[in-house]
């Protein structure tokens, strides 16, 4: 298995705005985000992985993952 020495810059972009130990995972048709803290994975769909990674803006979500404290302010 290939690990990378350094993130890619949209993975950098991607982390800079999930809580600590929030990791975003891409499927191949679906995402997931993966707390390690809690241990816990919550499935995305695309259009809400979409937001996560920036390519679209639906506020109402990204508020819900900010109070389920997965993402930053």
């Amino acid at each position: 298995m290939f690990l990378p020495d350094r993130m890619s810059m949209a993975e950098q972009d991607i982390s800079s705005k999930l809580c600590s130990g929030v990791f975003l995972i891409e499927g191949a048709k679906r995402a997931a985000l993966y707390d390690t803290i809690s241990r816990n994975v919550y499935s995305l769909n695309q259009e809400a992985a979409q937001t996560v990674k920036g390519e679209t803006n639906d506020p109402e979500f990204w508020s819900k993952l900010i109070s389920m404290q997965l993402a930053l302010a």
